[in-house]
């Protein structure tokens, strides 16, 4: 890997983020103020480039290969400190916490709806569990018994979006409706996804790990209904250089350019979207176990 973060503009401009001194970066967010956050399970840290400033280690301590990380609306990081069997809330302007009601083993990707509501891979049990704001942690047993579930992402309808690297595939759960039906999102030709997110229109996003690409299914029909037109490809197939990493979180249509981890060498992306408040995260390299 390269060790780097690299931001495309929506004019297709790539340039690398000044991140140093990191080692297989995995995790990536942005929170509303276009702060940039990365994780390195290797270093066990977070670190933070601010928008204008320059980078910094976030405030967390005793980690053990963390992994995801996402922002929600109010600031507040969330982290899945993957090896200590926990999820980390790092409050805005205050001081790193467990997430408390959270029983999780392995937590993986992880992804925070404007509720609100958490949502984590419990990778242990290749199953996801939700934390609503103020309850209790629930079993969400239609997204159970996958093969090496990564990615999460919810949408603003609250649908929740997750990638199965195992099963090669990504599905959808619309937890809105009166009895929650699995739904298959027509991807074509998808292979060994790692992560996926979804913006405001309702687009879907999926990293193609083994071809190397990201994959688009637009969305067609009434907003919050599960319809998509035909997919479309960002990247191109590069053997023994593969797309990891987990898009994941709420996509808004803002200004600020899509932050990436990858190889921008040998690949090329579309037009940018921004994240908002969690990040749309591509990494190159080799697999480990819980990335995100």
């Amino acid at each position: 890997a390269n060790n780097r973060v690299c931001e495309v503009t929506p004019a297709g401009v790539q340039t690398v983020v000044p991140f140093t001194g990191m080692t297989n970066p995995v995790g990536v967010a942005v929170d509303i103020f276009s702060n940039i956050y990365v994780v390195c399970p290797a270093q066990n840290a977070v670190f933070e480039m601010p928008a204008g400033g320059s980078q910094t280690t976030v405030a967390f301590t005793g980690l053990h290969y963390p992994t995801a990380i996402a922002v929600d609306t109010a600031g507040d990081v969330f982290l899945s400190d993957t090896l200590n069997n926990r999820v980390l809330e790092l409050p805005f302007g205050g001081s790193q916490t467990t997430v408390a009601g959270l029983n999780v083993a392995l937590p993986a990707g992880l992804c925070v709806d404007t509720n609100g509501d958490i949502f984590v891979v419990n990778s242990a049990t290749n199953s996801v569990v939700e934390l609503p704001a103020g309850g209790s942690q629930i079993a969400l047993t239609a997204m159970t018994n996958y093969s090496f579930p990564i990615g999460l992402a919810v949408d603003n309808y609250t649908n929740l979006y997750l990638a199965s690297y195992g099963s090669g595939n990504v599905r959808v759960l619309p937890l809105g409706a009166a009895s929650p039906v699995l739904v298959t999102n027509p991807f074509v030709s998808l292979s060994e996804p790692e992560g996926v997110a979804v913006d405001a229109s309702g687009d879907v996003f999926a990293a193609d790990t083994a071809h190397n690409r990201i994959e688009e299914l637009p969305h067609t029909g009434t907003p919050g209904a599960l319809t998509y037109g035909a997919v479309t490809y960002f990247g191109t197939w590069v053997s023994n250089n593969y797309v990891m990493g987990a898009p994941s979180g709420n996509v808004t249509n803002t200004a600020v350019p899509l932050t990436i981890t990858a190889n921008p060498v040998t690949k090329t992306y579309g037009t940018a979207i921004t994240l908002d408040p969690t990040a749309f995260t591509v990494s190159s390299g080799p697999l480990v176990t819980g990335q995100s």
